[in-house]
């Protein structure tokens, strides 16, 4: 272990895993053949919207206090309709993605955002979707040693390598930091750091549950195994890659990497409960892309 600093998790946190279509594949197959949506999430992925907005639906009805995706809808694309829809219905409770990339130039390296798709949001500030309210980005970086230990929940336009049309000022904020602002009287309004270590409720994969999506959208499922979404009132929901195949793994302090989404959920425990790292002195640390 490096040095891991562990907080108790809070029982709102609940991890939603993008990984086999169901711990049930059979009770999907039966429902597939009649349910449009389960038909695609059984589909490759990356899945018709569809399925995104029919989730968010479902967990916004049953009442989650907030609804994550750690995903980048980055170009328009099949059933965007549908979640657009479905954003616009629940804005004060979902978040989704941008994402910030290294691009090799003439120039040499440069930072490239690569926001919602105007066919889910309106560009409404400075002609891009990533200030709209439901969208943080989604990248978190490491220190020097390249392992993961602090969050970054906001940054200027300028410390981003200038990627918005905007002034050097303007602030992004993290996919965490939109999430932690929609939850009703957070005990860090107004104290929430713009960069500090947290403390994991755990180790990778041993205090959050990750099941399925499709365990969720499978209505004998839902039923069963979370009381026809009662298990989702007043929860925290995030939803994200946790296969191999997306290869969102992070070195952080224990001896194995974490994925992307449960680092998120740790991020977002250190802002509900004020649970960060104080630190012996003032330390600095470069934003590298």
């Amino acid at each position: 272990m490096r040095h891991a600093a562990h907080g108790p998790g809070d029982p709102r946190l609940v991890l939603r895993g993008i990984d086999r279509p169901t711990s049930a594949d059979e009770i999907v197959a039966e429902d597939a053949k009649s349910d449009p949506v389960l038909g695609a999430l059984r589909g490759r992925f990356p899945w018709s919207r569809r399925v995104w907005a029919a989730l968010i639906e479902r967990l916004g009805n049953a009442c989650a206090q907030a609804i994550v995706l750690d995903l980048v809808f980055g170009a328009e694309n099949e059933g965007d309709a549908k979640l657009r829809a479905a954003l616009e219905k629940f804005g004060d409770r979902v978040v989704i993605g941008s994402n910030l990339s290294p691009v090799e130039t003439d120039r040499g390296t440069l930072s490239q955002l690569l926001p919602p798709s105007t066919s889910l949001l309106p560009a409404k500030n400075y002609e891009t979707t990533a200030l709209d309210h439901r969208v943080g980005y989604v990248n978190i970086w490491p220190d020097d040693d390249g392992i993961f230990r602090r969050a970054r929940f906001r940054a200027t336009n300028h410390e981003l390598g200038d990627v918005v049309n905007g002034p050097p000022n303007l602030v992004l904020e993290s996919l965490d930091a939109r999430v932690l602002s929609k939850l009703p009287h957070p005990k860090f309004r107004g104290s929430l750091p713009s960069f500090a270590r947290i403390r994991f409720v755990g180790p990778p994969g041993m205090v959050l549950e990750m099941p399925s999506v499709g365990d969720v959208l499978t209505p004998k499922l839902w039923d069963a195994n979370y009381a026809k979404g009662e298990f989702f009132k007043g929860k925290i929901v995030l939803i994200g890659p946790t296969a191999n195949l997306f290869q969102d793994f992070h070195r952080t302090p224990f001896r194995r990497d974490m994925v992307g989404p449960e680092i998120h959920l740790n991020i977002i425990n250190a802002g509900l409960s004020n649970r960060f790292v104080r630190e012996s002195s003032n330390r600095t640390s470069a934003l590298t892309l």
